[in-house]
């Protein structure tokens, strides 16, 4: 997902959904441009990241489930 660029400095609310089939969601990571911008570890999955610099970041959700510690992207 991208937005519109941000005004710097500027927070950001994220929100994911994740559910897995072979057992609980155990966290989910969020990123920005591909770097770490933190996480969850427990439902609802929302997040507000630290003040961002000014640009566009395309914002991904990682999962990952307790069963067989798999990775839900």
């Amino acid at each position: 997902m991208t937005y519109p660029p941000l005004k710097s400095p500027h927070k950001a609310c994220i929100a994911a959904s994740a559910a897995s089939p072979a057992g609980s969601v155990t966290n989910v990571q969020f990123f920005g441009n591909g770097a770490a911008l933190g996480a969850v570890t427990a439902p609802p999955f929302n997040f507000t990241t630290a003040p961002l610099g000014a640009g566009s970041y395309a914002v991904t959700a990682r999962a990952s489930e307790a069963v067989t510690a798999a990775r839900i992207d």
